[in-house]
């Protein structure tokens, strides 16, 4: 706890390779880093352990360990290290578009939250979930979803207003809520037929540019506010299940 926080001349952490929690307050303060080298081992990052800290560069070998980092669920906006991220580098190599390795499963909770420098993802052909948060306020610019994924988690792309394009696989069932709330630049929607369930407000505030949004015969639920405040919107196809 508060290990190195309030250091404010400290510019550059490089961890050792079998750490695996980030502590409560880490470096709370630093507000002179410029560089954090991320080992492969972390699995864990607590309360706090950046706040109050400015925008730095990240360092890792393998984008699996941010897929896999467990924040706590009820601080994962100061916890998550992409939130303070100003560049990634990913075995020395800036990086924008992230490339999901087949082997991984699952996206984690808030796992990318916070990454504006981050523009494009590819998911591997074994992605299912995508976590509460998991990319929220990052600089997406259009988002295509495998045929492998079933669960789009709350908040997962809210506030990544640069997305003009979504293209949601036929194997998704469930939208959570505030899953694509505040995406600015949305223009078209089509639910597929696998989806069930829309969450409370899953689109809404998607005011800019939403004009046409058509759902499929499969959804049976729709969430309070779904579509509230797309004031642009002109045309909408409701399916006969809802």
């Amino acid at each position: 706890i508060n290990m190195f926080a309030g250091c404010e001349n400290l510019r550059t952490v490089e961890m050792f390779d079998k750490l695996e929690t980030i502590g409560v307050n880490a470096f709370s303060g630093c507000i002179s880093l410029e560089g954090l080298h991320i080992p492969n081992s972390l699995i864990n990052v607590e309360y706090y352990a950046f706040s109050n800290c400015n925008r730095f560069d990240i360092y890792i070998d393998d984008i699996r360990v941010l897929t896999n980092i467990q924040y706590p669920e009820n601080n994962a906006i100061e916890a998550s290290i992409m939130n303070y991220a100003k560049n990634l580098y990913i075995d020395g190599v800036l990086t924008t578009e992230l490339i999901i390795p087949d082997d991984v499963t699952s996206i984690a909770y808030c796992a990318f939250f916070g990454g504006q420098s981050i523009t494009n993802v590819t998911f591997g052909k074994s992605t299912q979930s995508i976590g509460v948060g998991a990319f929220c306020r990052t600089g997406l610019t259009e988002l295509t979803l495998p045929d492998t994924i079933t669960s789009i988690g709350e908040y997962a792309f809210r506030n990544c207003t640069m997305l003009t394009s979504i293209t949601l696989p036929e194997t998704a069932t469930t939208i959570g809520a505030y899953a694509f709330s505040n995406c600015d630049g949305l223009t078209e929607l089509e639910i597929p037929n696998s989806v069930t369930k829309i969450g409370d407000k899953a689109f809404d505030n998607s005011r800019l540019s939403l004009t046409n949004v058509t759902i499929s015969d499969s959804v049976t639920s729709i969430g309070r506010s779904a579509f509230y405040g797309c004031y642009e919107l002109t045309s909408v196809t409701i399916g006969n299940s809802v």
